[in-house]
């Protein structure tokens, strides 16, 4: 009896404990929350050294809010957030003489088992959408250059900040502005969600994080930099800014567009971010300019299978202008991805991490001769090519690009020419007008969840991008830069013209209080006395 009743009581005494102990667990949870949404942290830009003043929220003594992080837990796979890091700027008033990074405290426990590396489910509408744009874009591009023209061009580093900033738009301009973006029908919520888990799987960071467990480091071949220029006399929506520094892994810089020391700091943000390969993006800023939202993609990787340097041998590229003499690099290849299509033909080079070059070469008909040929031989001679090289990539849509991205591999003799090409600053505004981006009207500016009070409109965009491949590996970058300036007051409607030239009436009232205007007077004027 003695140990029955013993028993009962150890066991109530555990029942008791456990209770207890989830109770405390739950407060500490609730400390932990509390303290996550009061410590959201700011930190400070830097340029090449020269601090950067930021816009903070603390005129109202609140702190920035981390509102995407439940934007992006309602998007995460298997039900899991994936909040982005809160890391805005805050620097001094005076925009560039000093400031202080500040960490968010906090401790998190370490989970001693290594996850299982998943990677990051993008589902295939929203990714179709993303391409979808690029090859809307591009085939735009295609028909604003000149014929025998290169063409280098990054719609990814378009897509992205114009993303970002339909955040800023409002309700009249969203469904548009998404529509343009390949994001029809899409919840700005689910879309912001999306495309941080697309941020983080395209610079691999949960990879890396995984191997990160297991004591081994990697570098991504990507890196994606997003920044918002502001116009040191005004400040940032509190939302736009918690949405761009989370999601979109933006800083905030403090900068005076009339001095010419911000051109300085935005084409010094933009060779940094592109490891020197993008110079002197900007020239000068419109005095008009309040922000300027900018994007910088750097790609640099090696291939899964090197050319030999001694077998590249000088031969003839047969170019729009006429033959040249160039580097070839030749290699066999066992097995990569090869695609005959309508007048073309793919093959896809792989890179060391996960990346591919697509390059698709037009199909040259071949005609019989009765006579002697140029070979003397009377054998088929090839006559030039059915489709351009522009013809090709414009014509393709999401669903030929899926075909070449699900080619079957095969073994593939490939000579290629080592080549640069390297675009001058350009703009893109013309394009995305043209693509039914609306937030370049002046006098009906759209963008008014961006700078506090004020309606701002797309004033300029402009993109500077690379490539270049070579036996080793290839290295690409594009900076674009969306410049913004206030929306115009709308001039007065032309007045009426009303001449009382002939017989009116009249009435005069009074104010009655509750009971509203009174008549007082009526009459009419048949006669000028």
């Amino acid at each position: 009896m003695k140990k029955r009743t013993a028993a009962a009581l150890a066991a109530l005494m555990l029942c008791q404990a456990l209770w207890l102990g989830g109770c405390a667990a739950e407060n500490k949870a609730d400390i932990v929350d509390e303290n996550g949404e009061s410590m959201a942290a700011e930190t400070a830009a830097d340029v090449n050294g020269t601090d950067i003043d930021a816009d903070t929220a603390s005129e109202d003594g609140e702190r920035t809010s981390d509102a995407a992080a439940s934007v992006v837990s309602q998007t995460t796979k298997d039900g899991q957030s994936s909040a982005g890091k809160n890391q805005s700027d805050e620097g001094t008033e005076n925009g560039g003489t000093s400031a202080a990074e500040e960490e968010a405290s906090g401790s998190q426990a370490e989970d001693p088992d290594p996850v299982a590396y998943t990677g990051v489910a993008i589902p295939a509408r929203f990714q179709d959408g993303v391409n979808g744009f690029a090859l809307r874009f591009t085939r735009q591009m295609l028909e604003e250059k000149g014929t025998a023209e290169n063409l280098i061009v990054s719609p990814f580093s378009v897509w992205l900040p114009l993303t970002a900033l339909a955040n800023a738009s409002d309700e009249e301009a969203m469904e548009e502005l998404l529509s343009a973006l390949g994001l029809s029908g899409t919840d700005m919520a689910v879309q912001n969600g999306l495309t941080e888990q697309m941020i983080r799987s395209l610079q691999q960071e949960e990879r890396r994080e995984w191997m990160r467990q297991y004591g081994e480091e990697m570098d991504s071949p990507l890196k994606i930099a997003n920044a918002v220029f502001v116009d040191k006399d005004r400040k940032l929506q509190k939302e736009f800014k918690s949405v761009f520094t989370d999601v979109y892994q933006g800083r905030i810089f403090r900068v005076d567009f009339t001095d010419d020391g911000t051109v300085e700091q935005v084409n010094a943000w933009a060779s940094e971010q592109t490891d020197g390969e993008i110079q002197d993006l900007i020239s000068h800023f419109d005095p008009e300019t309040v922000a300027a939202l900018a994007n910088a993609v750097y790609f640099s990787d090696g291939w899964s299978d090197e050319f030999s340097e001694e077998l590249t041998k000088d031969d003839c590229f047969r170019g729009a202008d006429g033959e040249e003499t160039v580097p070839f690099m030749n290699g066999k290849f066992d097995s990569i991805q090869y695609y005959a299509g309508d007048g073309f033909e793919m093959v896809s080079l792989p890179t060391q991490n996960g990346g591919r070059l697509m390059l698709l070469l037009p199909t040259e008909t071949e005609s019989m001769s009765g006579g002697e040929t140029a070979s003397g031989d009377g054998t088929a001679k090839k006559t030039g090519s059915g489709r351009s090289a522009e013809e090709v990539l414009a014509g393709l849509d999401p669903l030929e690009l899926n075909r070449l991205l699900d080619a079957d591999r095969t073994a593939v003799q490939l000579s290629l020419p080592r080549f640069r090409l390297e675009s001058d600053t350009f703009s893109v505004l013309e394009t995305l007008e043209a693509m039914g981006v609306p937030l370049s009207d002046d006098r009906n500016p759209h963008i008014n969840g961006l700078a506090r009070n004020r309606s701002l409109y797309l004033s300029q965009a402009v993109q500077k991008a690379m490539l270049e491949v070579d036996e080793k590996g290839l290295t690409a970058a594009a900076v674009t830069v969306l410049m913004m300036a206030e929306g115009a007051f709308l001039d007065p409607p032309d007045p009426l013209e009303l001449k009382f030239d002939r017989p009116f009436a009249f009435l005069l009232t009074a104010d009655g209080g509750d009971a509203g205007p009174v008549v007082l007077f009526s009459g009419v004027v048949n006669r000028i006395e």
